[in-house]
């Protein structure tokens, strides 16, 4: 690793996670919990590429990443707003690029996996199941779509959504608590 990548990795390892290290070496300087033993050794194993995407982030200015979370941020409650509009139920989700929505009134089988599977499918909307990050899988009403999208194609997805759903209303698929 160059040292100016040392030297990136060090100072991202301060700024991020309030470790000091000695890029020289990169040694550990400031003992601290275990977390921060393993964050300074998994740092050395990071992929060059990685790295190199820190050491230029850490060279732009702080407005740039205020412009960025402002633009994520305003792509979540789009897409939220658009999900509500639209009859779905969606979380509030803070700080995430993904929007969680409740698919229990959707998902005739209770099985999320199966639900995202048969959403992109038939309206070409990919989704992730929450259960897909629990040990037990038991989490089985929520799915995540993500925001971190440009707005258009968030448009589009909410437009391909509120066709899907219509077509399910019309074909009495979609459970009876749905219907107002």
């Amino acid at each position: 690793m160059s040292p100016a990548l040392r030297r990136a990795v060090a100072e991202a390892n301060r700024r991020f996670w309030n470790i000091d290290a000695d890029w020289a070496t990169e040694v550990l300087v400031t003992a601290g919990a275990t977390e921060a033993l393993a964050d300074c050794f998994f740092g050395l194993l990071e992929p060059p590429h990685l790295q190199a995407a820190v050491a230029f982030g850490l060279g732009m200015e702080d407005s740039y990443f205020h412009g960025l979370q402002a633009t994520f941020q305003h792509n979540r409650d789009q897409l939220a707003d658009g999900l509500r509009k639209f009859g779905f139920s969606a979380l509030d989700c803070g700080a995430t690029y993904f929007l969680c929505v409740e698919i229990g009134g959707l998902d005739r089988d209770g099985d999320g996996f199966a639900f995202c599977r048969r959403l992109v499918a038939e309206s070409g909307v990919a989704a992730a199941p929450v259960s897909s990050v629990y040990a037990e899988r038991d989490m089985t009403s929520l799915i995540r779509l993500c925001s971190a999208k440009r707005l258009p194609l968030l448009h589009e997805a909410l437009e391909r959504l509120a066709d899907w759903r219509n077509r399910e209303r019309r074909t009495g698929r979609l459970l009876n608590k749905l219907y107002k």
